[in-house]
């Protein structure tokens, strides 16, 4: 009878770290992990944010209009809103760039926002991916909104230093058309700071242990390893090498004297909004705008 249990015992064993062997090789290979994807715009219209109460009189229009926006969102292409959305975080999982338009057309009723994602683990097929659901959402709220939202597309510069003398902070970078031509291949990310050692850090072991946790929610880790795998894969643009619509490389900027440089040579209309820079978290005390900007 117990030479039968220690069988049994032993076979179970097995059975359960063949499992976990092969868990750890399918995630390590990315066996099972895929692209999230941008989302679908909802098409249907909005509630007008204009409502003339009973009894009141209508008055002539004033020549200034009050417009309200948020200019600083990020969506689950962003790593920590990523991270924090998980479902082991009590998050609720995947919120594309078509879930901000969403929300901003059915939650929050807004005139206006900008999708805002770090720049330091935004693939190529994202960003593509995001101009193509912005352009998607100008056009699906121009045909049934009234007034129709104004999307915008941008970018988080996501820098930090511990070392006030060279922490440059965040900044987004909003731009004002949404047409091909006038969106960058790539947007400006940079090196600085303990973002960009995070979020490159090995996620094999933490995505197996996870699965495990969580099993029901597994699809959710998978893909965010996946993620991880094809931003580790983009390399650092040479030194003066020229993009173009091709280029699949991260262009960095170290300064905000760099950064500020290199927007100026993409001839493009954007909007440069600091953030982040009450002392404390990710910026050190004594900081101050000298090198903000």
């Amino acid at each position: 009878m117990a030479k039968q249990l220690r069988k049994w015992l032993l076979y179970a064993f097995a059975s359960i770290l063949s499992a976990i062997l092969f868990l750890l090789v399918g995630v390590f290979f990315n066996w099972f992990g895929v692209y999230q994807g941008p989302g679908e715009v909802i098409e249907l219209n909005k509630i007008s944010s204009t409502f003339i109460e009973e009894g009141e009189v209508s008055q002539k229009p004033s020549a200034k209009k009050i417009l309200f926006g948020d200019l600083h969102v990020h969506t689950t292409f962003s790593f920590d809103a990523l991270l924090l959305n998980l479902p082991i975080a009590n998050g609720e999982g995947t919120h594309p760039v078509a879930d901000a338009c969403n929300f901003a057309r059915f939650c929050s009723n807004l005139d206006f926002f900008a999708v805002t994602d770090h720049a330091e683990w935004l693939t190529k097929r994202e960003w593509k991916d995001s101009l193509d659901s912005i352009q998607n959402c100008a056009r699906v709220s121009d045909d049934l909104d009234e007034p129709p939202l104004v999307p915008f597309l941008g970018w988080e510069w996501t820098q930090a230093s511990v070392n006030k003398d060279t922490h440059y902070g965040h900044k987004n970078i909003i731009i004002r058309g949404i047409d091909k031509e006038e969106v960058p291949s790539m947007p400006i990310s940079t090196t600085s700071g303990a973002f960009n050692s995070f979020a490159f850090g090995s996620t094999t072991l933490v995505t197996a242990a996870a699965v495990l946790l969580d099993f029901p929610n597994r699809k959710h880790y998978l893909d965010w390893r996946f993620k991880s795998l094809v931003a580790k894969a983009s390399k650092d643009c040479k030194q003066g090498e020229e993009l173009n619509s091709n280029s699949d490389c991260y262009e960095k900027a170290e300064t905000s004297a760099e950064l500020f440089r290199k927007l100026e040579q993409l001839n493009l209309d954007t909007l440069v909004i600091p953030h982040g820079s009450a002392w404390g978290n990710v910026t050190p005390p004594l900081t101050s705008w000298d090198l903000q900007l």
